[in-house]
C-alpha cells in the first residue's frame, strides 16, 4: 500500500487537474473506508515532502499540489501537523526555504479543503512546533494570512 500512495504522489505533480483530484478522492476513500491504513499514507508520502523542491523544477506548482494532498489527507485523518512539520523539517536539508514554502502551500488548501475554522484550531493547536519549524517571523507570516 505504501507503494500504491507513492506511484500516486508521483502522478499528482505530472497529471492533469481531474486526474489530481481523482487521486485525492480515491486516497481520501481508501482512508475513510479503512482500506488503506495512515501508516501507509505517511510512508507514501514521505519522499514527496522530502523531495519537493525537486519536483518543483518539473513542475512549478508542486507546493499547491503537495498542499492539496496533505489537506485531503489530514481532512481523512491520515496525517496530521506533527507529522507534516517533522517532514518538511526533513526537506528542509536540501533547501532551508523548503519547509516555509510547505507550510506556505498547506494552509490555503486546508482553509479550502479542511475549512477556514478548523485550519484555524489546527494551526492554534500546533503553533509551537510549527513556530519552532520555521521561526517566528515566517511562522507570523503565516498566521497573519489566516
Amino acid at each position: 500500500l505504501k507503494t500504491f500512495v507513492q506511484v500516486n504522489c508521483d502522478r499528482v505533480i505530472d497529471c492533469k487537474d481531474e486526474e489530481r483530484t481523482a487521486i485525492y478522492s480515491l486516497l481520501a476513500l481508501l482512508v475513510e473506508q479503512g482500506k488503506l491504513p495512515s501508516e501507509d499514507v505517511m510512508a507514501g508520502v514521505t519522499d514527496l515532502i522530502e523531495f519537493i523542491d525537486s519536483y518543483f523544477c518539473d513542475a512549478p506548482r508542486a507546493y499547491e499540489y503537495l498542499g492539496d494532498l496533505l489537506a485531503t489527507m489530514m481532512k481523512a485523518k491520515a496525517v496530521g501537523m506533527p507529522f507534516i512539520c517533522e517532514q518538511a523539517e526533513k526537506a528542509g536539508t536540501g533547501n532551508k526555504d523548503n519547509p516555509f514554502k510547505i507550510m506556505e502551500a498547506l494552509v490555503p488548501s486546508m482553509k479550502r479543503i479542511v475549512g477556514a475554522d478548523d485550519t484555524q484550531s489546527i494551526l492554534n493547536a500546533n503553533a509551537s512546533a510549527i513556530e519552532a519549524l520555521l521561526g517566528a517571523d515566517k511562522w507570523g507570516a503565516i498566521k497573519s494570512s489566516l
